[in-house]
């Protein structure tokens, strides 16, 4: 019934929550995307500069652990398979 579901709504978050004492999900994921960076971080040289930024700066001890590339790391053409292949001059490891 109708009531039933507003009594359940009301007292649902009274009733507590059930998780798992893990770590997981106390911060949101913590990081640099190099989307809308500046195009001196967009290969393996600037990301490794922001990572060990994280680092020095203890960043990195408050939970900010990805360094991420979103865009300008594949060659403009595609492989023979037609997949998609990073830069080798801008990402050489």
């Amino acid at each position: 019934s109708m009531s039933a579901r507003l009594l359940a709504l009301a007292l649902g978050p009274a009733a507590g929550v059930v998780a798992l004492d893990n770590g997981v999900g106390r911060t949101p994921p913590m990081g640099f995307n190099s989307y809308m960076s500046p195009s001196s971080l967009h290969n393996e040289k600037g990301l490794t500069t922001v990572g060990d930024f994280f680092v020095s700066s203890g960043l990195h001890a408050k939970g900010f652990e990805y360094v991420n590339t979103d865009e300008g790391w594949e060659l403009p053409i595609r492989d023979a398979n037609g997949d998609l292949a990073w830069d080798p001059l801008l990402y050489p490891s």
